[in-house]
């Protein structure tokens, strides 16, 4: 199935539509600032596998985690005072923490 969300006006029921996709262990490929990214949901253990064997030549580099809030890195990370100072005002925006 093929959704086309508009960059500027996204349509909420394209939107609800992926976000039933994922609820259902799908996957996503969705823009990013370099190219095209592949998707699911991370609490899927049914859709990382899905994942992992689409991208099953590349399996041994990790995977990026996208999440709705700073604060919910802790529950994916350990994040120190330190890190979590420097995250903070680079949020959101373009960034890939490690």
């Amino acid at each position: 199935m093929r959704f086309e969300v508009h960059p500027v006006n996204p349509q909420a029921r394209i939107v609800k539509l992926a976000a039933a996709a994922l609820e259902d262990d799908g996957l996503v490929l969705y823009p990013t600032e370099s190219g095209y990214a592949i998707g699911c949901n991370a609490e899927s253990p049914k859709a990382i596998h899905k994942l992992y064997a689409l991208k099953k030549p590349m399996k041994k580099f990790f995977m990026a985690l996208i999440i709705p809030d700073i604060r919910k890195a802790t529950d994916y990370a350990r994040v120190d005072n330190f890190a979590f100072n420097i995250m903070k005002p680079r949020v959101p925006g373009p960034y890939t923490f490690i």
